[in-house]
This record gives structure tokens, C-alpha cells and sequence, in this order.
């Protein structure tokens, strides 16, 4: 992975940033998955990501510029070079929706943000596909179908969700332990959980067969990664980009709003109505929407649940945000308790 001064170095000789002035790193972040850059050139910004090496089957720039081919993006991908898995990106103005501990929430998502925010929800989804596609590390489910473009039958779509739900809590729970990022006796407590969680989830999914088509999916719907302008929009980062059911991304994300405190129980039903309606007016109908979002939102809360334990949420990774873990707690054991 290059560095700043690298970055800068390799930047020079490309053709985009060739003969501009006054080229320089603002700012850059990096992680386990990609480094992130902010490039100042002729008194413009750009946002520079490269991703880790090996990880071939994750492409950055390809979501992004499916969603061009769309006309549906904010977001533009200036350059790109498959080999150093590196992507130039146009600079988008404004802020995440909100960051947990760095913003009220709620004031966030006023009326027009939450209004657009939906509709843009509604146009990433609106792609269809008649098999998903697999991304994901877990669960280890046919290796070689990998790929974006090499889609499962939807008779394959409850299997692999249940293993990866399974895999991954296995594995985050035996990594969280031998980490010590849990005791002994939280370690235990969460043994029992999973169990129970399993036995629901085994008893429930056969509601996944009534997904009817898969749909174009972000599949990284963070806060993160919704880009607030005024009113405005915009989303980002697009490496995770999959077909899937559009009711998990929704789960996914209304889950982290719900963490956020970001909607009471009555704006999140409206928010999901809404979402309906709008995906209804853009020609799509899914009937049983209602029921694979009540299914997926007791499935993320609980995958939620694993990976805070094994240090999600914290800077590094390595530590257990305490906070964040005994909410989803609470709200995993009420969930078991209800039936």
C-alpha cells in the first residue's frame, strides 16, 4: 500500500494529475481494507482510494461507475488503474449523515435529507437481477463464485444467508475471545445467545424465498458513506457492491440509525413506508417486503451484536465499545424473549 509521500510520487506520473499545480495530500486515512486520500490540484479536490492487495474480486471504482452507466451518482470515477487497485474520484462537498459520537443524530435527518435520502436508496435498488452475488469473506460457500458479475439461483439465497450468518458469528465470537476483547463469562452468555438466534433464524428464513428479483445493492450503507450537502445526497464507496435483497441493506441501515438514535419507532415505519411507495412509483413492487425487513432486522441486530464484541465501532478495532455492546444486548435478549 503507498503512503503520502508515495501517493504523491505515483500521482505525478499518471496523465490525470500530469502539469497541475500545487499538487499535495490535505488529508488520508487508512485501514485494514483501503487507504483514503484528499488530493489538492489546481485548487481542486479529489478523493483517492486505493485497496488493499489480494483482494482481487473487490473492485472500487466498478460500483461507482455502474452507477454512472445509470446516470444515478453524484460521484464520478476520474481514474482508474485495475493493477495498483487505485481510483481517482471527483471531490463531493459536505459531510456524513451523521457520525455517532460527533453529531446529533436527529437533527441530521431533517424532512428533505430523509426525503432524498430515500429516493436515492430507491434508485441504487432499482436495478434488478435475477440471482445475488456473493462478496463477502464469510460463509466459505463456493469459493469460485466469488465474483460480482456470477450470480446464484434465488433457491441458493436462504442457505448461503444462514451460513453466513452462522460463520460469522463463530468466527467474530472465537476472535473477540482470543483477543480477550471478552470475558469469560460474556463469552458464554454469547455462546448461549447464538444458539437461540440460530434456532429463530432456522425457523424463520424460509421467508427469503419470497424475494421475487434480487436488486443492485451499495453493501456498505454506513453513515459513513452518505454525503450531506444542504439538502443533498451523495453516496460513496462503493467497493461492496453486490445483487442482493434490498431489504437487508435496508435493515442494515436502519439498524445503525436506530444505535444512532436517530429515528423513534414512528418515523423509522414511516421511513419504510415511504421507501415502499417510492420504489412502487419507480415500477417495482415487492409484496412481502414488510416481512424479509422484519426477518432482516432481528438478523442484522444480532450479526451486530458479534462484531462490536470483536471490536467494531472502536478506532483500531481492538477494543470493546461497552456502551454500543450492552444496547444490542438488551435488545438481542428482548427480541429472544419475545418468541
Amino acid at each position: 500500500m503507498m503512503n503520502d509521500e508515495t501517493v504523491l510520487v505515483y500521482l505525478e506520473r499518471i496523465p490525470f494529475f500530469r502539469n497541475r499545480q500545487g499538487l499535495c495530500v490535505e488529508s488520508s486515512r487508512h485501514n485494514s481494507l483501503k487507504s483514503t486520500w484528499v488530493i489538492c490540484a489546481d485548487q481542486n479536490r479529489y478523493r483517492v482510494v486505493q485497496q488493499v492487495k489480494g483482494r482481487s474480486d473487490f473492485v472500487q471504482a466498478d460500483g461507482v461507475k455502474r452507477m454512472q452507466e445509470r446516470g444515478l451518482t453524484h460521484l464520478r470515477c476520474l481514474y482508474h488503474d485495475v493493477e495498483k487497485r487505485l481510483a481517482v474520484y471527483n471531490w463531493l462537498p459536505g459531510n456524513p449523515i451523521f457520525l455517532f459520537d460527533q453529531a446529533d443524530a436527529t437533527s441530521m435527518l431533517t424532512g428533505d435529507r430523509t426525503k432524498n435520502l430515500i429516493r436515492g436508496l430507491v434508485e441504487i435498488h432499482s436495478e434488478s437481477s435475477m440471482g445475488f452475488s456473493l462478496v463477502t469473506d464469510e460463509p466459505s460457500y463456493q469459493p469460485n463464485m466469488r465474483g460480482r458479475w456470477q450470480l446464484l439461483p434465488p433457491n441458493a439465497y436462504s442457505e448461503y444467508m444462514f451460513r453466513s450468518f452462522i460463520e460469522s458469528w463463530e468466527g467474530h465470537l472465537l476472535r473477540a475471545r482470543n483477543r480477550l476483547l471478552i470475558n469469560e463469562a460474556q463469552w458464554r452468555e454469547l455462546m448461549s445467545i447464538q444458539k437461540e438466534c440460530r434456532k429463530k433464524i432456522e425457523i424463520d428464513i424460509g421467508i427469503l424465498d419470497s424475494v421475487g428479483t434480487f436488486s443492485f445493492l451499495h453493501g456498505d450503507l454506513t453513515p459513513e458513506n452518505i454525503i450531506c450537502h444542504d439538502s443533498e445526497i451523495a453516496f460513496i464507496d462503493f467497493e461492496f457492491w453486490h445483487y442482493g435483497d434490498r431489504a437487508v441493506e435496508l435493515a442494515f441501515l436502519l439498524e445503525q440509525f436506530h444505535q444512532a438514535d436517530a429515528l423513534s419507532s414512528g418515523r423509522e415505519s414511516e421511513f419504510v413506508e415511504s421507501y415502499q411507495r417510492e420504489l412502487e412509483a419507480s415500477g417495482v413492487v415487492d409484496q412481502y417486503l414488510f416481512d424479509r425487513l422484519s426477518f432482516f432486522s432481528r438478523y442484522v441486530l444480532w450479526k451486530f451484536l458479534v462484531l462490536v464484541a470483536d471490536g467494531l465501532t472502536t478506532v483500531a478495532n481492538d477494543s470493546l465499545n461497552l456502551s454500543l455492546y450492552n444496547n444490542l444486548l438488551c435488545r438481542s435478549l428482548a427480541l429472544l424473549k419475545e418468541g
